[in-house]
C-alpha cells in the first residue's frame, strides 16, 4: 500500500512538471526513467530554460536533472 501510494505521488509530481514544461514549450521535451529527467530540445530564453530545469528539480522523487536544452533567439 504504501509503495502504491508512493508510485502515485511520483506520477502526479511527474506530471506537473509536463504540464509546466508544456507551457514553455517552443520544442522542450523532457524523458523520465527512474528518479533521473533529461531536458531536450529548444526553448525560447534562458528564462524558460531556467524554469524548466527548476521544474524538474522541484519534481518530487527527481535525484539527477540533466539539461540539454538550447535557447532559439
Amino acid at each position: 500500500m504504501v509503495e502504491d501510494t508512493k508510485e502515485m505521488f511520483l506520477a502526479e509530481s511527474r506530471a506537473q512538471a509536463k504540464a509546466s514544461l508544456v507551457l514553455l514549450k517552443k520544442s522542450a521535451d523532457e524523458e523520465v526513467n527512474g528518479a533521473d529527467v533529461t531536458l531536450t530540445g529548444e526553448v525560447h530564453s534562458w528564462s524558460e530554460r531556467d524554469l524548466a530545469r527548476h521544474s524538474a528539480w522541484g519534481t518530487a522523487g527527481v535525484r539527477n536533472v540533466v539539461d540539454n536544452m538550447t535557447v532559439g533567439y
